[in-house]
């Protein structure tokens, strides 16, 4: 298998390039700007295969993998069966118990994505230290080009007081998630873990 593999690359050259998978079979689950999310059945068991769409978004894929191998072996990430870490291609095995779709929310609920926030929080992982400023001023700049110049100002203001506070606190960075958003939660059992490691770092407990 080549050192990285394209956006538009053909899933089923890259299945049968992956050792210890027999005869895969696969079809698309969800595919957008960011990438394809496909799922794969093999007489090994099911799957899903990541396929970033491009290599934006300032995010260092050796870094998510080596974070999300940690993740997987504490038993709060899915486990990596394969990855090209160049194209951020990935390989995990399918969580049964699907994406969190926990709407309303119960107290029990609250208290597995609890302990799930308190064991990632609590990890001593070797991650570097995000900047909140520089990556908030990043997404400050983007929304600058598509949006009409008075509706910026708003939102430059509540940016910059945003930077200023985060600025302003001094804490002892530990490891973050960073996207804990609803798509980003999937069942492993009865307990929730997370997928979608890209942007996890270390940063401030206030900021997680």
């Amino acid at each position: 298998m080549p050192a990285d593999i394209a956006p538009e690359a053909d899933p089923a050259t890259i299945l049968e390039a992956i050792p210890g998978l027999t005869a895969p079979q696969f079809r698309t689950l969800k595919a957008s700007d960011l990438g394809r999310v496909i799922f794969v059945e093999a007489q090994e068991g099911w799957y899903v295969l990541r396929l970033p769409a491009h290599r934006g978004l300032g995010i260092n894929r050796e870094v998510e993998l080596a974070i999300h191998q940690a993740m997987a072996a504490e038993g709060l990430a899915p486990a990596v069966v394969w990855a090209n870490p160049v194209s951020g291609a990935l390989l995990t095995p399918w969580q049964r118990g699907g994406v969190w779709r926990k709407d309303p929310c119960t107290g029990k609920d609250l208290e597995a994505l609890g302990r799930l926030l308190r064991r990632v929080h609590g990890l001593a992982v070797d991650a570097p230290r995000i900047s909140y400023e520089a990556r908030l001023k990043g997404y400050l700049a983007s929304a600058a080009t598509h949006f009409d110049p008075v509706a910026m100002v708003p939102l430059r203001s509540a940016v910059t007081d945003l930077v200023h506070y985060i600025l302003s606190t001094d804490e002892c960075p530990g490891l973050c998630h960073h996207d804990p958003l609803r798509p980003n939660i999937v069942c492993d059992k009865s307990e929730p873990i997370f997928i979608d490691w890209e942007y996890a770092a270390a940063g401030g407990s206030d900021n997680r």
